[in-house]
């Protein structure tokens, strides 16, 4: 992994841009050296809230505790139903909580959880989806 002092990025968690935030790049097979969108900062905090939300459902503090509890294969989503697997693809099943509490809130795959993500955790991004797609949807109509 790289670290590096960027001009020009942006977290997309704090919005912090100055010269001194870093992010950490990583490469892929092929060479390409990729970036996080988030800081090295805001990403360590929500690995932070994450370690509290597993201690405080399986009493460790340890990420291997979610391989040792999670469901089998094949168990639905708790949010759109498909059924999750074990890999790292869109239905992989991740260990889902709120950052604020750190609680444990369910299982639910990766397309979920990143949207959900993607609308700040919160149900005010939810609802400002809602929002925007029923006014789309009124225009095109």
């Amino acid at each position: 992994m790289l670290t590096l002092e960027t001009t020009g990025r942006k977290c997309t968690k704090c919005g912090e841009s100055e010269p001194d935030v870093k992010f950490t790049g990583k490469r892929n097979s092929y060479g390409k050296l990729y970036y996080r969108e988030m800081c090295n900062k805001c990403y360590n905090s929500i690995q932070v809230h994450r370690a509290n939300a597993i201690e405080n459902t399986y009493g460790v503090r340890h990420f291997s505790a979610i391989k040792k509890h999670r469901p089998p294969e094949g168990t639905p989503c708790a949010c759109c139903g498909v059924n999750m697997t074990h890999d790292k693809g869109i239905a992989g099943m991740c260990f889902d909580h709120d950052p604020r509490t750190e609680t444990f809130r369910g299982y639910i795959c990766k397309k979920c959880n990143t949207s959900i993500g993607g609308l700040g955790d919160n149900l005010d991004g939810l609802f400002n989806a809602i929002r925007y797609l029923q006014t789309a949807n009124n225009a095109i109509n």
